[in-house]
């Protein structure tokens, strides 16, 4: 009887011991990121613009509003990063902090692409036009839309 009532204080006082670090593990909490993405000039809402944490695999996608949100997040420090095609990418700074919705907002200014001349062959494979019996098409951009 006495082996087991040493066990009983032995198994309690391990408990006490690793208690507080245990207990401190479970109190940290989880934080958040809010926020609204819009154009620079027209001040609409970019709808489908990905947002993501930089270092880690946490993002999403804006809604119709240009709103969007990211839990989940650890407290401290990070990177936030904006993007859509069209539209310059942008990175904020922000502070995490557990338990609370930090807000970050973007407003993103539009971007100028420019494409290449592109050949197009109906069996994908580039080929002398006399060496293939199919019609193969060069689009080329109208010199007016590159300037502009």
């Amino acid at each position: 009887m006495r082996r087991n009532v040493r066990r009983i204080v032995s198994a309690t006082a391990l408990l006490l011991a690793a208690g507080p670090g245990w207990l401190a593990a479970q109190a940290v909490q989880e934080g958040s990121i809010t926020g609204r993405i819009v154009d620079r000039v027209t001040q609409a809402p970019i709808v489908a613009a990905q947002v993501t944490v930089v270092g880690t695999s946490r993002g999403t996608a804006t809604g119709e509003d240009g709103r969007f949100r990211i839990a989940g997040l650890k407290p401290g420090a990070i990177i936030v990063r904006a993007l859509r095609i069209g539209y310059q990418a942008e990175a904020r700074r922000g502070v995490v902090v557990a338990g609370q919705a930090v807000t970050i907002d973007f407003t993103l200014g539009t971007a100028t692409v420019s494409l290449d001349e592109v050949t197009v062959t109906a069996t994908g494979e580039q080929e002398r036009k006399r060496e293939t019996g199919n019609v193969i098409s060069t689009i080329q951009p109208a010199p007016e839309i590159l300037a502009a």
